[in-house]
Formats: structure tokens, sequence, C-alpha cells
């Protein structure tokens, strides 16, 4: 068996949230709470574990780097000392030490610089092969200096890693067939959604906050933006600063949807609101350009909603548009297209059916990581 352990952070907000609500796994023990954490889906949750492990050549190990109570839980019951400053590194450097990894995902980039990732494999001559992932466009390859695998869900990043000589894999991001355990099917109790991150500011989602708030002048749009107001507060900075700066139409589009903002919808709330919308509505994040490639494409249509994406010359590579799923190339469209098959039900649902269809046979979780193994046995 192949060794793997992949360390990755989950939303502070999240891990607070879960604590609060469940406060008897506070004294849990370490394996009871990283299950329940798990069970909520929250991200990429243990996928990686169900479909590495599914290969029948890997063991593998999800450590959530920055879950404090889960992890300071795992180094008392083996009598390990930890201090309150660096505990995440001196408890995640012990679990290196006890599983002896052959491969090591570092997916928390932010916190596990190239300097650390380089002392654990020196400390732990079992490592052969690091892992690292850029999802974002981080643009800086010294981050991952020394990792022998760069891998991203888009193919302009790949490219630009390769240009500094790392070997890279381009994976599209999938669906975790077995969330739809979990998700229940019945009929949609909202008209039009929005489930994701709003984040106004430079090359993040200033074109999705503008179609946002347009679509919602003209359609009930039920709305769970993170990273969003919730209420309308005029006196707040950001939008003081606004008013300031003369960004009038987005002064008025974050107070429009501010109103009717119902916060975070995560894991599998989040798929069981896709799944219980006919129309769920998508725009990428502004530096993503002309590349189609969100989490949310794989997303929606697995969770059985019809998709409403903005339009990229790539996005026929994944589904057929306006037979899978539906395209814009302006909010006015969108509404067009939304407010039509509102009235033509039948087609919406085939749209539905044949865009969950696609993702089901071709955009699975499992499809993408056995590429990845793929990328891993070229390797080695």
């Amino acid at each position: 068996m192949i060794r793997f352990v992949k360390a990755s952070p989950f939303y502070d907000t999240y891990l607070e949230e879960f604590y609060s609500n469940h406060p008897d796994m506070i004294t849990a023990p370490y394996d009871v709470q990283l299950k329940a954490i798990m069970e909520k889906g929250i991200a990429w949750a243990d996928f990686w574990k169900i479909n590495l492990e599914k290969t029948g050549k890997y063991q593998v190990w999800e450590i959530i780097t920055n879950a404090k109570i889960l992890q300071q839980q795992w180094a008392k019951e083996r009598g390990i000392k930890f201090s309150e400053k660096n505990w995440m590194y001196e408890i995640l450097e012990a679990q290196l030490h006890e599983i002896q990894p052959e491969i090591f995902f570092p997916h928390d980039y932010f916190h596990l610089n190239t300097e650390w990732v380089g002392e654990m494999k020196r400390k732990n001559p079992s490592i052969q092969l690091v892992i690292g992932y850029d999802g974002l466009g981080l643009g800086d390859p010294n981050r991952f200096k020394g990792f022998d695998l760069m891998i991203s869900c888009a193919q302009f990043i790949c490219d630009f890693y390769k240009t500094h000589g790392y070997q890279t894999l381009f994976i599209p991001l999938g669906f975790e067939t077995t969330l739809m355990n979990r998700i229940l099917l019945r009929e949609p109790l909202y008209e039009v959604s929005f489930s994701g991150s709003v984040i106004v500011r430079n090359n993040f989602h200033n074109e999705r906050l503008r179609m946002l708030s347009a679509v919602s002048d003209k359609i009930n749009l039920s709305l769970w933006a993170a990273s969003f107001p919730q209420h309308w507060q005029p006196w707040k900075k950001d939008q003081l600063r606004r008013l300031k700066n003369g960004k009038y139409r987005e002064f008025f589009d974050v107070w429009k949807l501010g109103k009717i903002n119902q916060g975070t919808k995560s894991g599998i709330e989040m798929y069981q609101l896709l799944a219980d919308s006919k129309f769920t509505l998508n725009h990428h994040i502004d530096v993503s350009g002309p590349v189609a490639g969100n989490s949310r494409l794989t997303e929606a249509t697995g969770a059985g909603t019809c998709l409403v994406t903005d339009w990229k010359p790539n996005l026929h590579e994944f589904f057929k548009i306006d037979e899978e799923i539906i395209s814009f190339k302006t909010p006015e469209e969108a509404i067009d297209k939304i407010k039509y098959l509102l009235n033509h039900e039948a087609e919406r649902k085939a749209i539905a059916q044949a865009g969950h269809k696609r993702t089901m046979e071709e955009h699975t979780f499992e499809k993408r990581i056995l590429d990845v193994v793929n990328a891993i046995n070229q390797l080695n």
C-alpha cells in the first residue's frame, strides 16, 4: 500500500460553527470528530481518501491542518506535547513521523510553505513525492519550489508552472457521486438560486455581483452568498468607501443583494439547496478570464439542477450548451432563457437531467483521481 497524506485547511467559520452546533464533539475521540466533520461534505471533505483507496493501492490520511480542537485531540491521545503558538506545525510534523507517507500533498499552501515542506522531507525520508495544488492562479512558482507535481483545475495555471519547469497535471473539478446517497430528491423549493462567494474586489466577483443584481430585478432569486453582507448597513466602511469613490452602481448592487442574502450554505446543505432549485446561477471569478472550470459546474449538474452559467470559449468541452446546461453572455440573456424555461417545464427538466447524466458519466471525482494516479505512476 502506498501511504498518502493530504493536509488541507477548512474554513475557520465552518469549524467554529461545527463545534458550536456539536459541543459534545469537543471532547470526543479524534476519529469520531474527524468522521463527523467529513460527513458534512465540506469542500473536498474526504473525497481523495474515498477514491484513492477505491483503487486498492493507497492508504490515505486526510488531515485538517487548522482544526485546532481536532488536531490537539490527536496529540493528546498519543501523549504528544505541543506549544500554543506552533501547535499546527508541531502536531502535523508528529503525524507525518507516525504515518511515514510515501506521498505528501500539503494542500494548505498558505500555512505550509516550501521551506517547511522541505524540512519535512529531510526529517521523513519516506516521502518520495510532494504534490502541490493551485486553483487560484497565485502566480508564484517559488511558493512550490521543490514540489514534484503541480495540479490545477485550470489549464492556463498548469501552463504557467510548466514554463517554470514543473511537472503539471490539469484535472477539471468533479462531482463526488457518493453525495447522491445523502441528497433528497423532491420537488424543487426554489425557482432560481445562487450559493457561493461574492467577494467584491479586484479580480474576484465583480461581474458575478452585477449579474446577480440584474437577475434579482426580474426574477425571484434565492440568495446564499458567502463573504457578503446579509443586511444593508450603509454606515459600513466598505459601503462608505464605495460612495466616496463614486462606485454608485456597486453600492446599490451590494445594498440590493444584501437585503435578500440568507447567509451561507456549505457541504451537504449546499448540495441539497442545489437539488431543491429549478435553476442555479453560476458566474466564474473575474480572474478566470476566458476559461470555464469552477466547482459549481459539476456541483450543480451533479445535484440535478438546471445550471445557468456564464459563457466561456471552452465551456462546450464540459457540456453541450443549451442541451445539458444553459449559458449566457449577458445578464439579460440569462433572464430571458430562465423566463422561457420557467414556462416550459419539460424542456427545463430535460436539460437538468441531461446535465446530470453527463456529470455522472464523465465528470466524477473518481475519474479525476484516476488521472492523478496515472500521473503519479508516470513520475515513479
